[in-house]
């Protein structure tokens, strides 16, 4: 708080600045100034007067960039905006929960120590203040990939704009609400009973074996009817097994025809399934399989190694827009996950988001302020805005 001197001044009879019954306010709130000198029904002026330069406290903290991952060795800067913009003590105290797996110094700068996630805290010194946000470590895999995307930590995500289609299918922004940079869009005909038209084949690096949830978010591109313009074919045919399966019901489990029994009635054609949203026009995860009892859907890979990932035209306009398959997470949804290209891939990594701090900030005529641009994610090729 600041230091203020009192001091009362009479308009009729002139003289010096005499003092009141107060001299001295050590606060910013509402307080009394107390009495004049004398005759207080008499006309005064009271003069309040600031000591020293003026200080403007501290009401808040926010981190960026949220929930971030870096590899092993690798660093990442995180920013620690303070509320107000002309707050006096802008000084901040940067801690790390596990300093064995991240630490971070005093300048917000996080290194990645070892595989884990760590939570990452600033807090003001004046105030104390404090926000955290969320850093994952992952493993620094320095050796070439044969494959287009890896799976990391049980996941792997991949921004399907960014598939190499050969140019059968085309990257398209038109439509809002895409993650990334845009989406894929097949316009060149309906093949509802011929797989293999425009395919696309990716190739995944499977570290950790086990059976893995397929996802993809998609849209109907065209039209009125979420029942139409909502397909499209997969083929993991590589895999130990691909199936659908409704719930937790093993006799629910469906294999596409050829690949095993028993087939869904309609909607699997030599190890494709045709795979299709439910219900909406807008962009979904709902990503189903058998038609009349909807399916979620799973690979297995019983051994570590790289598998293909088959996708082929069904539907006119059936938007591609991220596609992710899971072990174990509880959020593979969660558009905040980085995509997974392979390392030595040359793969791009794209844009999620992006956060502008501070927030509603003020400045005085002829002042500047500097704004501060997050993208997300913290390595996505492209961070230019």
């Amino acid at each position: 708080s600041n230091t203020y001197s009192v001091k009362w001044f009479d308009p009729r009879n002139g003289g010096d600045l005499k003092d009141g019954s107060v001299t001295t306010i050590n606060s910013d709130t509402n307080v009394s100034i107390g009495n004049p000198p004398n005759n207080s029904s008499a006309s005064w002026v009271v003069l309040v007067e600031i000591n020293g330069n003026i200080s403007f406290e501290v009401t808040g903290v926010t981190v960026t960039p949220q929930d971030t991952q870096i590899l092993v060795g690798d660093t990442s800067e995180l920013s620690a905006t303070v509320s107000p913009t002309n707050a006096t003590d802008k000084s901040v105290n940067w801690t790390s929960s596990d300093n064995a797996i991240a630490t971070v110094d005093t300048n917000g700068l996080v290194t990645g120590i070892t595989q884990g996630t760590v939570t990452i805290t600033a807090t003001t010194n004046e105030g104390s203040f404090t926000d955290y946000t969320t850093v994952t470590i992952i493993e620094n895999v320095t050796d070439d990939c044969d494959a287009d995307y890896e799976e990391k930590n049980n996941i792997v995500v991949i921004e399907a704009e960014n598939i190499n289609t050969g140019g059968l299918w085309s990257v398209e922004t038109a439509t809002s609400g895409f993650s990334g940079k845009g989406y894929l869009e097949w316009g060149n005909g309906t093949f509802l009973n011929t797989p293999g038209n425009g395919k696309i084949s990716v190739k995944i690096k499977i570290n950790n074996p086990g059976v893995y949830q397929f996802l993809w978010r998609t849209k109907v591109g065209q039209g009125s009817d979420p029942t139409e313009e909502n397909d499209t074919w997969l083929r993991f045919d590589d895999a130990d097994s691909f199936y659908a399966q409704k719930g937790g019901d093993l006799e629910s489990i469906v294999y596409p025809a050829g690949r095993g029994t028993p087939n869904p009635d309609a909607g699997s054609i030599d190890g494709w399934f045709k795979v299709f949203t439910s219900g909406t026009l807008n962009w979904t995860w709902s990503t189903n399989a058998n038609d009349h009892n909807l399916s979620d859907i799973y690979v297995q890979f019983d051994s570590a190694g790289v598998y293909i990932m088959e996708i082929s035209a069904r539907s006119d306009f059936h938007f591609l827009d991220r596609i992710v398959l899971s072990k174990g997470i509880a959020d593979p949804t969660n558009l905040s996950h980085v995509e997974t290209p392979c390392s030595g891939s040359n793969n791009n990594i794209s844009v999620t988001g992006i956060t502008v701090t501070p927030q509603d900030t003020q400045i005085l005529v002829g002042d500047t302020s500097e704004l501060s641009a997050t993208v997300s994610p913290t390595n996505a090729t492209d961070k230019s805005v």
